[in-house]
């Protein structure tokens, strides 16, 4: 039920998905867990963002500070699925992102880039 909620969220995010990454999972068991995450949000403030969707404010948001270790470590969990909180260990979860297309625009630019490199140098 949890990952369905995490689905529902993201479906509505819709409007945003261009200005953010996220990776948010269910943390525990059945009729036992906790839904947390980590978002990468264009800007400073995660309300304009996160808005859009109707039941934003049914979550709790944390600005992190990857310079301080635990935060560093939760944002690496988050992202790997390796997350765990209070002895819970992450059991399903749901990945939000840039458009396809747009990822693909992306991979491609990065990769023209580094052909370039590459003929600069012979």
């Amino acid at each position: 039920m949890s990952s369905n909620q995490i689905g529902g969220f993201f479906n509505r995010l819709e409007a945003s998905r261009k200005y953010l990454f996220g990776s948010v999972g269910v943390i525990g068991e059945t009729n036992n867990s906790v839904i947390s995450g980590a978002f990468i949000l264009r800007g400073l403030e995660h309300e304009p963002v996160i808005n859009v969707a109707p039941d934003w404010e049914s979550y709790n948001y944390t600005k992190l500070d990857i310079s301080k270790d635990a935060d560093k470590a939760f944002f690496e969990a988050a992202l790997a699925w390796d997350l765990e909180l209070d002895g819970k260990k992450w059991a399903d979860g749901k990945n939000v992102s840039l458009r396809f297309w747009l990822i693909v625009h992306l991979l491609i630019t990065m990769c023209s880039v580094q052909v370039n490199d590459i003929d600069q140098e012979n």
